[in-house]
């Protein structure tokens, strides 16, 4: 058997999305939506090019198998290197006794600092610790319930079991403050991103260029992009989007990032959840690993996984899955330059594919 791995190209692009449709289902997203696999793996417009972010296993000439890989700038306590969010591990059925997963795995991290995957399958829980990969734990969920007799239709009994909200806020507009919602960011963000979370933390690089194309360009979903403005100058940033549950009449708020300094991130979360209220979500909800913005949080309404009650709540809504509790993370960071002393990690459901079309 003549085994090759390679980069895939877009003569190829076609075999791997019938993959999809044969691991996954056929409706699979990216089996039949050929923008979203392109705005996902395909080269920038920017940089054209034939290869797609995707690593192939190849025998005797036939794809069995395949990893998606997404390259970030990483942000790593100041220091800024290559990183990489993986995606889409599957192999063939009938080729996965023979290791194709680990090799695709091990070349695709050869590339990179910082090699991330969120949202593990049980098998991947198990193979990566052995290939020495380091769990940064599960996301923090983070829920706010606006409209509590919508949401209880959401619970498994019907029932809904919610604590009234605490009055204090920290988000209390100052002099020559303002919020306002709109369609791309600019390099501000980039430097806020630098100053407030990348300088003191870890994770994907939130610079401009980034937000703009997993957000702003997003060819599926339409996020609402806010920004927190002092004296003119770029304060916050807060995104989310509206996601309609699934043979269900109701409305959620998924937010996806959170950047600033305590204040401005409260006055953002405020305007996102009057501008929820006024499209009939019921409820908000924001998935973090990092608990920088607790505090806030709670002071706004959210309550987090260690509270009793967002355990009533489902994690996805496309379908309604009640069976699945969380999401993890893991990091390779064997390839990483000088001694790790950072620990603060930002990942977000925003990360990865994580949020992601059914």
């Amino acid at each position: 058997m003549a085994l090759a791995f390679s980069e895939c190209r877009a003569s190829q692009v076609p075999a791997v999305r019938a993959i999809f449709a044969q691991v996954y289902r056929p409706d699979s997203a990216l089996a039949i939506d050929e923008a979203l696999f392109r705005w996902q793996f395909g080269p920038p417009p920017t940089a054209p090019s034939d290869t797609y972010h995707m690593k192939l296993a190849i025998a005797d000439g036939e794809i069995v198998g395949c990893l998606g890989y997404v390259p970030v700038e990483f942000s790593c306590g100041g220091r800024i290197v290559g990183g990489a969010w993986t995606a889409n591990w599957v192999i063939v059925p009938g080729w996965r006794r023979l290791g194709l997963g680990p090799l695709l795995l091990r070349d695709v991290t050869r590339g990179f600092a910082v090699t991330l995957v969120a949202g593990l399958s049980p098998d991947a829980l198990a193979i990566l610790p052995r290939m020495g990969w380091t769990s940064l734990g599960e996301l923090i969920r983070y829920i706010h319930v606006l409209d509590a007799p919508t949401v209880q239709t959401l619970t498994a009994t019907g029932q809904l079991a919610w604590p009234a909200p605490p009055p204090a806020r920290i988000g209390i507009p100052r002099p020559n403050s303002r919020i306002q919602q709109v369609p791309h960011f600019s390099e501000a963000a980039t430097q806020l991103w630098d100053t407030q979370g990348g300088r003191s933390g870890m994770g994907t690089r939130r610079s401009a260029a980034f937000l703009n194309w997993r957000y702003a360009q997003h060819p599926v979903f339409a996020y609402r992009l806010f920004e927190a403005h002092e004296h003119g100058q770029l304060r916050g940033i807060a995104i989310y989007r509206v996601e309609r549950v699934r043979d269900v009449p109701v409305r959620v708020g998924r937010i996806v990032e959170l950047v600033g300094e305590e204040g401005p991130v409260g006055c953002l979360l405020q305007a996102i959840a009057a501008d929820a209220q006024a499209q009939g979500v019921a409820l908000l909800d924001f998935f973090c690993t990092s608990a920088r913005f607790a505090r806030v949080l709670a002071q706004e309404g959210f309550l987090s996984s260690d509270d009793a009650a967002t355990a009533q709540i489902p994690l996805l809504f496309q379908p309604i899955d009640r069976m699945r509790k969380a999401i993890p993370c893991m990091a390779y960071l064997g390839n990483l330059p000088g001694p790790l002393e950072v620990q603060d990690w930002y990942v977000t459901k925003g990360d990865g594919d994580q949020d992601r079309p059914a």
